[in-house]
């Protein structure tokens, strides 16, 4: 049977972006030891890159690049849980991966977008001013804030005005409890 090399920064490198390791691998039932691989560059079969592909989300090509992999930042990441900050899950890193690349995507299909703030909002501002400012901007009056039936209605208002000033706004699952929301860097 054929085989491939994959390299061992590149594999060394995935698993540290996902805060594993390559005990992790274990149930892959790769043809090769898992330890072996980060360790020293290692020849697989396409059964195991297939494997390797689905444990970490990406198509099996991807191992082939030799570089170790990069991940975009993701931006400053205020989460805890009982006052303590967790690094990110495996899930989340591979949601705030899709959300890139559909992003990336998205500039690519409409590189004319463009978007404006409103101006005179400061962290000094008072919140009810705040508020005026930014419904007069984005075109939201009091009325239709308050005339929203349910939470999904008032999402909606205000995704709806983002949007009219050029503002993508995407809803997805993140699959993590701690995270309610988020803008990637």
């Amino acid at each position: 049977m054929g085989s491939v090399t994959v390299s061992a920064a590149r594999l060394s490198s995935m698993l540290g972006n996902r805060n594993q390791s390559p005990v992790d691998l274990a149930g892959l039932d790769l043809s090769v030891d898992p330890s072996l691989c980060v360790q020293a560059d290692s020849d697989l079969t396409l059964e195991d890159l297939v494997g390797l592909g689905k444990f970490f989300k990406r198509p099996w090509s991807y191992l082939l690049i030799d570089e170790p992999e990069v991940l975009d930042t993701v931006g400053q990441d205020n989460r805890s849980l009982r006052n303590q900050k967790f690094p990110p899950s495996v899930a989340l890193l591979d949601q705030i991966h899709a959300v890139v690349e559909m992003l990336s995507t998205a500039a690519d299909l409409f590189p004319e977008t463009t978007f404006e703030v409103p101006a005179g909002v400061t962290s000094s501002t008072t919140a009810k001013t705040a508020g005026r400012v930014i419904r007069e901007f984005l075109g939201v009056s009091e009325r239709d804030q308050l005339q929203a039936k349910d939470d999904f209605s008032a999402l909606r208002v205000w995704i709806d005005a983002v949007h009219r000033r050029g503002v993508y706004v995407s809803q997805r699952n993140l699959g993590d409890d701690t995270v309610l929301c988020f803008q990637p860097g």
